[in-house]
C-alpha cells in the first residue's frame, strides 16, 4: 500500500534524497504522501476487542488481551513485535510473537499507562500507535462508616466516634484513614467536593505534571461571646475544624476517636 525503497539497514527511504521515513501507507482512495503531516499507521493493537479506552479498566493481575491487526483489519501472525509499556519511563519492553501479545496487568501501572510498540517483518519495522490502559481504581476502594455515640451534644461536650473500614467484599481491613469534623457553616460556603480518591487515580498525561490543592476557609471569630451559663461561663473556643487527624484501624477495620466540641452552637459534620 505504499511506494518506497528499503535500505540495507532495514529503514525505508523515500525517493526524495535525504528524507528517511518509516512505513507510510494509504487507505482507500486517499494516499498520504511524505509531505502530508498526518501519519496513517499500517498496523494497530486491538485491546480486548474494545476501541473505547475509557471502558477498559484493569485490576492488578488481570489479563490484557492484545492482538495485532493490519490496515485491512486482518490479524497479523507472522514477524515479531516490540511490546512496550510506558509511563514517565519505559516500564517494560519485550520482543514477542504477534500471537503472544497478551500480558498480565502489573500492579505498578497506576493510574494508567500506554501500550506501544513496533512490528518487524522482512527487514522493515512499522510503528504501532499507542493504546491507553487505565487502572481499575475501584479494587482499592474502601467503605468507611462513622457513628457517633449520641445524636446531639451541648457546646464543649465530649464526643466519641466509632469508625469501621471494609473492603469491596465487606471484610474489615486494617487501614489508615483521615478523619475530620468541620462546622457545617463552612461547608455551606463550599461543599467538600475535593474528590481525593478520584484525584489520586486520575489519568496522567505523561510528560506533564498535575498538582491540585484545596484551600481551607474559616469563619472563626476573633473574640469570644457569652454563653447560657451566666457571667462566669465565658465561651472562647469557636474553631470551625474540630478534629483532623490520621487514624489507624485494627485488623478488623475498627477504630474510635474522642474529642471535645468547641463552644459554638452549631452543627458539625464528621468525614472520613
Amino acid at each position: 500500500g505504499y511506494k518506497s525503497a528499503v535500505s540495507h539497514d532495514g529503514i525505508e527511504k523515500n525517493y526524495n534524497p535525504g528524507f528517511i521515513k518509516h512505513d507510510l501507507p494509504y487507505w482507500g482512495n486517499r494516499e498520504y504522501s511524505v509531505d502530508t503531516p498526518y501519519i496513517c499507521y499500517g498496523y494497530e493493537f486491538s485491546v480486548d476487542n474494545n476501541d473505547d479506552a475509557y471502558a477498559r479498566r484493569y485490576s492488578s493481575g488481570e489479563t490484557v488481551s492484545v492482538a495485532l491487526y493490519d490496515k485491512y483489519h486482518e490479524q497479523v501472525l507472522g514477524g515479531l513485535v516490540l511490546r512496550a509499556l510506558l509511563q514517565n519511563d519505559v516500564v517494560s519492553a519485550e520482543v514477542v510473537d504477534p500471537d503472544t501479545l497478551s500480558f498480565t496487568y502489573p500492579e505498578n501501572l497506576v493510574p494508567n499507562a500506554y501500550l506501544a510498540g513496533a512490528y518487524f517483518k522482512d527487514g522493515v519495522f512499522h510503528r504501532i500507535p499507542a493504546e491507553l490502559l487505565l487502572y481499575n481504581a475501584k479494587e482499592n476502594a474502601l467503605d468507611v462508616t462513622v457513628a457517633a455515640d449520641k445524636e446531639t451534644y451541648a457546646p464543649g461536650e465530649e464526643v466519641t466516634l466509632e469508625l469501621d473500614v471494609c473492603d469491596a467484599r465487606g471484610n474489615g481491613v486494617a487501614a489508615e484513614i483521615s478523619i475530620s469534623v468541620v462546622n457545617e457553616a463552612v461547608l455551606a460556603l463550599r461543599e467538600n467536593d475535593v474528590g481525593i480518591f478520584e484525584n489520586i487515580f486520575k489519568r496522567i498525561e505523561y510528560k506533564k505534571y498535575f498538582f491540585s490543592t484545596y484551600q481551607d476557609r474559616t469563619l472563626s471569630r476573633e473574640q469570644g461571646g457569652w454563653g447560657d451559663g451566666g457571667a462566669d461561663s465565658f465561651r472562647s473556643n469557636f474553631g470551625d475544624t474540630v478534629y483532623f487527624k490520621a487514624v489507624t484501624t485494627d485488623e478488623n477495620g475498627h477504630a474510635a476517636v474522642t474529642f471535645k466540641l468547641p463552644d459554638t452552637v452549631t452543627s458539625y459534620r464528621a468525614m472520613a
